[in-house]
């Protein structure tokens, strides 16, 4: 025996006004519909592009998919403070509403309905469920009416955003996907709405603050395809990470984000990784520890023994250490390419102990 199928009303939990099993009315007269008075979806635009194609379609051959509705009385149980919007209406639409405006403008005297007064308590949720799977609206019209169910009464239902996504039956990285979309600045949200950007894209943009977020749109671009795939798939979420990888010459981009180290050194003004691997000769003071984890107040000053470091090789400068020949001066460990260093790291040492490596080498920048 298969499993039995939750359904939406298991769900919301069993209401206690007088509902009625799901039934078909067959076919309504238009004026005895009234539209759910916190739809979602809002005024609709009777001037654009797909709406005058349903309303020409309408014409032609009439209503073709049923309306889901609740009767009257048991929405009014529910929700007496629409009393006066709903009127003499026999039915409220749940789902459906650009059907019903729709045939209306057609002239269509009766529409198909489906009667199932489960979605009396809680239409919001059962609108949003259908308009998510039937209308397809853009990323920001789903995110509008998402946030009917996640924001706090009295604007919204309250819901969690596992709770509204298991409702409606989405993922939650669904549903916070798309509300972050609301955290977006007005000119991000007009280039979502316009598809040049997608909504991954805008969920790494909206972790930054507002002020940031059209600059870093713009920086983005400057990335290599393969990362701009990254970022819209999903892969790259670090807003911080893929501005310092924008920042890189292109050819160094991929090899940065491919290195823990690299991707984390990145960029900073004109500074890239491959910078370290030019570096004329330094000069670099001697600094004896000082017994807080420090370099000695004069080697600090400057004043300590300095050595010449061939162009292009990264040392690491130990005072006091006997020299092969038994002299006490300085000696210089030579080390290999930090890019060889850290593919080599990355290669031997588990990921919590890379981390852990990482975190110590940062604090004692």
């Amino acid at each position: 025996m298969s499993p039995k199928r939750t359904s939406l009303a298991d769900l919301l939990g069993q209401v206690d006004a007088p509902d009625t099993a799901t039934e078909s009315a067959g076919r309504v007269p238009v004026g005895e519909l009234a539209p759910n008075p916190d739809n979602p979806r809002g005024a609709i635009d009777a001037s654009s592009p797909d709406f005058v194609e349903l309303c020409t379609s309408i014409e032609s051959l009439g209503v073709v998919q049923a309306l889901t509705v609740c009767t009257a009385e048991a929405f009014l149980a529910h929700h007496p403070e629409h009393t006066d919007v709903v009127g003499d209406a026999a039915y409220v639409v749940v789902a459906g509403h650009r059907r019903l405006e729709a045939a209306r403008l057609a002239g269509v005297e009766d529409i198909p309905v489906s009667v199932d007064d489960r979605a009396a308590e809680n239409p919001l949720v059962w609108a949003v469920a259908e308009n998510l799977q039937r209308v397809g609206l853009s990323p920001l019209q789903e995110a509008q009416t998402l946030r009917v169910l996640t924001d706090r009464a009295p604007a919204g239902q309250g819901m969690s955003q596992a709770a509204a996504a298991k409702a409606i039956g989405k993922t939650q990285p669904f549903v916070s996907g798309r509300l972050a979309l609301l955290k977006l600045a007005p000119e991000v949200q007009e280039l979502i709405e316009r598809g040049e950007v997608r909504v991954k894209r805008g969920g790494l943009l909206a972790k930054l603050p507002l002020s940031d977020q059209v600059a870093a749109e713009q920086a983005l671009r400057r990335l290599v395809p393969e990362l701009q795939a990254e970022i819209d798939g999903g892969k790259l979420t670090d807003p911080q990470l893929a501005m310092r990888l924008a920042a890189l010459p292109a050819r160094e981009q991929v090899a940065a984000r491919r290195s823990p180290v690299g991707a984390e050194a990145g960029a900073e003004g004109d500074n890239s990784v491959m910078a370290e691997r030019s570096k004329p000769s330094t000069r670099i003071p001697a600094q004896a520890d000082d017994g807080e984890g420090r370099g000695s107040p004069d080697a600090r000053a400057g004043s300590g023994p300095e050595a010449d470091l061939p162009s292009g090789d990264n040392s690491v400068m130990t005072a006091g250490d006997e020299s092969s020949d038994g002299a006490g001066s300085d000696r210089t460990i030579r080390l290999r390419d930090p890019q060889q260093i850290a593919d080599d790291l990355a290669t031997h040492l588990s990921s919590r102990d890379f981390k852990a490596l990482l975190e110590i080498l940062i604090k004692r920048m």
